[in-house]
């Protein structure tokens, strides 16, 4: 039985997310990392995410490194790949087909990454956007740019005055608009350099000195030492990427999130284990435990990854594929107490052959 979505209902963007969730998450790791009824609720909102005529599909996948085991998804849409007027094999995009739309129709956008990304660990079916720009490097400019395009006139004033104040060593990433989330922040992605890491490590009134542009009231005394304690775990020569979130009213809420870099992106998806088990993992892991924010179950990540060559069925259609799940990041979430939470994130990607 077929029907304008594919066979039974899915689309190629589903059957491709159900395919690679279908290794990564054997022998037990469904349960144990991702919870199962978030990689069906997961499946749900991909295959209302589906584009026609996309040749690769990227996943990320985001679950807790504690507690209660919950999947939270991002699904990559290339700005690049997408073809105006955007049509969506299912539904209407979430509403968000407008700003779909002028992310394919902007020339300047082709080598830009967009995000829908979904809490489904709170029950929000109904996503929130990212733009990421190509090798990490954003600006004001594209921020605004991205606000014009989600209509988000009244808050640019403000973001570009924020914008206008950031630390040296900070350079723009990227920026999300958490619109199904109490107060609508728009999340803003920071990455700090290796010198400026290097300095937070050996001096935390330097943290200080750049944290408190932002961070309202100023950072705690634990908020401040712990940071200067993960500065000092990560290798020399390394970065970590900084979140904040801005509210309407011009100010930052409570909570930072940073993701020290772990060499992922040039691990070997056929060695992932032996990249978890390396010196920098295992140390940052260390402390995470210490902290309480991660138990065991982060050396589950490295069992997840895989690459593969397989043939794909789709109704009668057979494809050559690749797929694979790789390494992405960790990170790890602060509040005004300290350390409140680690987060493990792989990327899945399937492309044709």
């Amino acid at each position: 039985m077929r029907d304008d979505c594919g066979i039974l209902g899915e689309t190629r963007l589903s059957r491709n997310f159900q395919r690679l969730m279908r290794r990564a998450a054997a022998n037990g790791r469904d349960e144990a990392l991702f919870g199962q009824k978030y990689i069906a609720a997961a499946n749900e909102v991909v295959k209302k995410s589906s584009l026609r005529h996309m040749p690769r599909t990227s996943f990320c996948l985001e679950f807790p490194l504690t507690g209660k085991p919950y999947m939270d998804i991002f699904v990559n849409l290339q700005c690049g790949k997408m073809e105006a007027p955007v049509k969506f094999e299912v539904g209407d995009g979430f509403g968000l087909a407008f700003f779909v739309n002028a992310c394919a129709a902007d020339e300047t956008l082709k080598d830009y990454q967009l995000y829908f990304t979904f809490d489904l660990s709170a029950d929000r079916h109904i996503p929130n956007v990212y733009l990421l720009p190509p090798n990490r490097k954003g600006n004001i400019s594209y921020v605004l740019a991205m606000m014009d395009k989600l209509n988000a006139l009244e808050r640019k004033e403000q973001t570009a005055t924020v914008l206008g104040k950031v630390p040296s060593g900070w350079q723009i990433y990227y920026a999300g608009f958490m619109h199904t989330r109490t107060d609508a922040p728009l999340r803003l992605g920071f990455v700090a350099n290796p010198e400026c890491v290097r300095g937070y490590a050996r001096d935390s009134s330097l943290l200080a000195r750049d944290f408190n542009v932002f961070y309202p009231g100023g950072l705690t005394e634990v908020l401040q030492e712990q940071l200067s304690l993960l500065a000092d775990a990560i290798e020399a020569g390394a970065e970590m990427e900084i979140q904040l979130d801005l509210l309407p009213n011009g100010s930052f809420g409570d909570n930072i999130a940073v993701s020290p870099s772990l060499g992922f992106n040039y691990a070997d998806v056929r060695r992932a284990d032996e990249t978890m088990a390396g010196d920098r993992v295992t140390r940052i892991m260390e402390l995470f435990s210490r902290w309480g924010v991660s138990d065991d179950r982060w050396r589950l990540m490295g069992q997840a990854c895989y690459g593969v060559e397989r043939i794909a069925q789709d109704g009668d259609n057979r494809r050559l594929v690749a797929d694979v799940v790789q390494l992405s990041a960790i990170k790890v979430r602060f509040n005004r107490n300290g350390a409140s939470l680690a987060k493990g994130y792989l990327i899945a990607t399937s492309w044709d052959l």
